[in-house]
């Protein structure tokens, strides 16, 4: 990506002498390849402790997020003697601390986040199955006031007049049924 590499390079003016750079969606190949390129290029500036985070998400134009974590140090002039390259030695191994502790943070959270996002979905999963509780109540209580109201309805007309006429009807013809005589047909 065309705009990444000026942007550290902007960004490297106006840092102090020691910066740490967060840059994000590190996993885009555009923007992974320019980071790479600006470690190439600064190389005695930059130093880098790589990904700090593992999943990427993908689309039709490649893979997305990824923060990637650069060290900025100024550039200092050439270490001549040995107690200069010890001490340069001892910086580095400082700022490698420095790094893996910042590492340790990121890793920290991103853990947090995913105890929290593991609680979220718990929390999610038993309102869902309360709500499925719910409905079934409310479904069996329906069923019980849908049958009650029937009963009801078949309770008034046994009890009215044209219901008994039609109780006596049916028992007649169960009656004859059984006796094995023949109703007979209105016509």
């Amino acid at each position: 990506m065309e705009g990444v590499l000026p942007d550290v390079e902007g960004v490297m003016s106006c840092l102090s002498d020691r910066a740490y750079l967060l840059l994000h969606d590190c996993r885009y190949h555009g923007v992974g390849k320019a980071i790479d390129e600006a470690l190439r290029l600064y190389s005695s500036q930059l130093h880098d402790f790589g990904n700090l985070s593992t999943k990427s998400v993908g689309d039709e134009e490649g893979r997305w997020r990824g923060m990637r974590l650069l060290l900025f140090r100024r550039e200092t002039r050439p270490v001549t003697d040995s107690g200069e390259l010890l001490r340069a030695a001892q910086e580095q191994l400082r700022i490698s601390r420095e790094g893996l502790y910042v590492l340790e943070k990121a890793l920290w959270a991103s853990n947090t986040q995913v105890h929290n996002t593991r609680q979220e979905l718990e929390r999610a999963r038993q309102e869902a199955e309360d709500a499925r509780q719910e409905l079934l109540v409310t479904r069996q209580r329906l069923e019980a006031i849908e049958k009650s109201r029937t009963w009801r309805i078949g309770q008034k007309l046994a009890l009215s007049w044209p219901g008994r006429a039609l109780r006596w009807a049916a028992r007649n013809v169960l009656r004859r049924k059984r006796l094995g005589t023949k109703t007979s047909q209105p016509s």
